[in-house]
């Protein structure tokens, strides 16, 4: 009887209650900058403002352009953290199917007991391989498989 090692499935990390808060205030605040960015921009075109140009400029650039950017960069950031979490989670999964496979895995053996894709299980052990963390072989059948250092 063949004992199968039981499937792992690598559940995609949810943002945290911390990512989820500053993607909504990125949001906001590229908002408020979008708004008064137009606004500004409205009444200079129209010539209603009541300021000179410096001043609208400086309006325009401290109230519309900096809140805009700012938020996008916020945005921008949490998304990486995310993504950056989510991979680690996948290689983790990935070293323990390896482990629990006395370290010999093949792209097929991750994919399953990680319910990935094949790619996704293949780029994953070729990016651990990249990194050192495995050696690429060649089984007796003409599988490509992966033997990692315990």
């Amino acid at each position: 009887m063949v004992r199968r090692p039981k499937k792992r499935e690598v559940k995609e990390p949810s943002m945290t209650v911390g990512d989820r808060l500053a993607v909504v205030f990125a949001l906001l605040v590229s908002v408020f900058g979008l708004v008064m960015l137009a606004g500004v921009l409205i009444q200079f075109l129209e010539g209603t403002s009541k300021y000179s140009l410096v001043t609208d400029v400086l309006l325009s650039i401290l109230l519309g352009v900096l809140p805009l950017v700012g938020g996008v960069i916020l945005y921008r950031r949490v998304r990486r953290t995310v993504a950056r979490r989510q991979r680690e989670e996948r290689e983790a999964a990935v070293l323990r199917v390896a482990r629990d496979r006395g370290g010999v895995v093949s792209p097929v053996d991750v994919a399953a007991d990680c319910g990935l894709s094949l790619e996704h299980a293949q780029e994953i052990l070729d990016e651990l391989h990249r990194r050192g963390f495995n050696e690429m072989d060649v089984s007796d059948t003409g599988v490509v498989v992966y033997r990692f250092r315990l």
